[in-house]
Parts: structure tokens; sequence; C-alpha cells
């Protein structure tokens, strides 16, 4: 009877685990990015994060210290995070006004959107007419149309502001996050340790290799997008491109995508200067595009295979699958798990290593 009572509560115990289990996930998972953010985040700040509480440490309380290391951290990353992202807002936005009004009316007619589609109308068939091709009517289009495209646009709009609204919420979260994950880190190791099934230098050998991945595809990423969107914005700019610096701004978020990024910017760019007739500035886009978009098979290897021991397929299939997965923190989440997993696998590896070493031994000593 007693053994049967033990059965029962260690049998109601693993079920209400494992129950709050779930609901803890089911709760968290919507502010999974976030979480991510918040890890990648805190892996790249923390040699700042350290420098700045050993300094305070010398005025203050080890407790005081971390504290207040953390809160400036914390701050620091988010003026890297939106300051940048204000310029760049700012430049977007005149570049953006700048080519409406290219496409908007001219010689004082009344501004209005059937004047711009009439300027598209023109010069998408004087386009066209180059290969033959029937001309098209966006402007009666539209007039034809116009409740349908309004309704269109509106469900895509309230998406996208609402996506940045989740946006918004998602980085104050991170920021959070990272704040205690910087200031209580090293308290949360040691629980760490007890919980994981695996042996202390094993667990700290897992953390730090998943801290160099981190580090090794950031700057990978970052510097190889920097690299392509510089040249190509230089590119855009001598070849006559209309917008290269919005180009630019464009290739650079996209570059970060191994092998799409650069293709998705230069080939838009080649047919607009086809249209506008200029075939040499074409021609040198697309050989730059090229050029460019080959930089990814030997520079993206070289500056994240190297320090995270990552074979470059896996990291094409981490970045990608991350991307898909968990949106733009992918980036970095993916090849993280890809790490991870890999280090899991070199301790499988070894305790097979181990059992197979230890039969042999035991099979002699039974023998002799």
């Amino acid at each position: 009877m007693e053994n049967f009572a033990d059965k029962y509560r260690g049998a109601a115990f693993l079920a209400l685990f494992l129950g709050t289990l779930v609901l803890a996930a089911v709760i968290v998972f919507p502010f999974l990015p976030a979480l991510l953010w918040a890890v990648m985040l805190s892996i790249l700040m923390c040699p700042l994060y350290r420098k700045l509480s050993r300094a305070l440490q010398q005025k203050w309380s080890k407790k005081s210290a971390d504290t207040w290391a953390s809160s400036i951290t914390t701050m620091i990353t988010f003026l890297i995070i939106c300051v940048p992202f204000v310029f760049i807002g700012i430049f977007l936005y005149v570049q953006i006004s700048s080519m409406v009004a290219q496409l908007g009316p001219t010689n004082g007619q009344p501004h209005g959107l059937d004047q711009v589609f009439t300027n598209l109308d023109t010069n998408a068939n004087a386009f066209l007419a180059r290969f033959r091709l029937p001309h098209m009517n966006i402007a009666e289009y539209a007039q034809l149309h116009s409740s349908d495209i309004v309704s269109t646009i509106q469900q895509p709009v309230s998406h996208a502001f609402g996506k940045i609204a989740f946006t918004g919420l998602s980085l104050i979260i991170a920021l959070l996050t990272m704040f205690f994950m910087l200031r209580d880190g090293e308290r949360l190791r040691e629980p760490a340790h007890e919980l994981l099934p695996l042996p202390p230098e094993k667990t700290d050998a897992i953390l730090k290799r998943v801290g160099e991945t981190v580090y090794a595809v950031f700057i990978g990423t970052v510097l190889v997008a920097l690299i392509q969107a510089t040249l190509l914005a230089i590119g855009f700019r001598i070849a006559g491109v209309p917008n290269a610096f919005l180009f630019g701004i464009i290739a650079l978020f996209l570059c970060t995508i191994p092998l799409v990024g650069a293709t998705v910017v230069y080939v838009p760019a080649v047919v607009l200067l086809v249209a506008q007739s200029n075939y040499a500035g074409a021609i040198g886009i697309l050989i730059l595009g090229l050029a460019v978009t080959k930089l990814d098979y030997f520079l993206r290897p070289l500056l994240i295979g190297g320090r995270s021991n990552l074979h470059p397929i896996g990291i094409f299939f981490g970045i990608l699958g991350g991307v898909l997965v968990f949106g733009p923190v992918g980036l970095v989440a993916g090849p993280m798990v890809l790490a991870v997993l890999l280090a899991l696998q070199d301790v499988v590896r070894e305790r097979v290593r181990g059992t197979a070493i230890d039969v042999p031994n035991r099979e002699l000593t039974t023998g002799s």
C-alpha cells in the first residue's frame, strides 16, 4: 500500500510538472523572438557589462555595481539600436519623397494619384515597346477598381502597423530581459548546472560555444552585408540608378540573407537602367551584382565558420531556416541552435567512445 502511494505521488508530481511546463511554454511562446533577441544582445554586450561592473565595484558594493552596470549597458544597447534606425528613417523619408516627386506631376499640374499612374504608364509603355509587348494602362485600371484597390491595401497596411507595434513591444521586452540576464546571469549559472543532465564543465563548454557562434554569426553577417551594400550603393551611384541611397539601405537589410538578398536588389536596378536605355550601366550593375553575390561563397564561411566550427552548408541552412522560423533574429538563432546541437553531439560521441573502450577492457579482464 505504501509502495502504491509513493508511485501515485511520483506520477502525480510528474503530471503536474509537465502540465505546468506546457502551460508556461504556451504563455512564453508569443515572446520567443524577444527572448532570443535578449539572449543574443546579452552575449554581445556581456564584455562591456563586465568591464563596467569591475570598474564600479571599486566604489560600490557588488550588487549595486552589477545593477548599475546592467542598466548602463542596456541603455547603450538601446541607443545603438534606435539611433541608426532614426537616421536611416529620415534618409529613407527624404529619398522616398524625392522618388514620389519624380513620379508625380510637373509643369504646375495638380498633384494626384491619377497623374502618378499616368506617368507610370508612360515609363512602362516606353519599356514594353522596346520588346514589342502589349501596352498597359494603370491609370484606367486604377479608376475602374479604386474601391477594390483601397480595400486591398487597407488590410496589409493595418497588418504592418500591428507588426510595428508588436516589434516595439518585443524590443522593450528584449531590453528588460537583457537587463536581468546581465545582472543575474552569474547567480543563475549554479542552478542551471544542477538541473542540466551534464557535468558542469560540459555545460560551460556548450555555453562558450554558443557565445562564440553568436559573435561569429553576428559579426560575419553584419560585415558581409555592409560590404555588399556599400559596393552596390557605389555602383548604383556611378551607373546613374535613381535613389541609389534607398537601394543601398534596402540592400543592407536584404544582404543579411545569404546568396539571396543581393539578387533581389540589383536585378530591379538592371531592369530600371534598361528601361532608361542605359545599357552600359545595366551591364555594369549586372557584373557587379554577380560579383557581390559571389562574396557570400568565401567571405561568410571565412568570417563565421572559422570561429564557430560550423560547416558552410550548416551556416547556410541555419540562417535561412532560422529566418523562416524566428524572423530576423533567426539570422543568429538558427546557427546558435545548430551550435548547441553539435555540442550535445560531441558529448554523446564522447560517452559512446567511453562505453566502446570500456567493453573490450571488461572482456579482456574476464578472459584473463
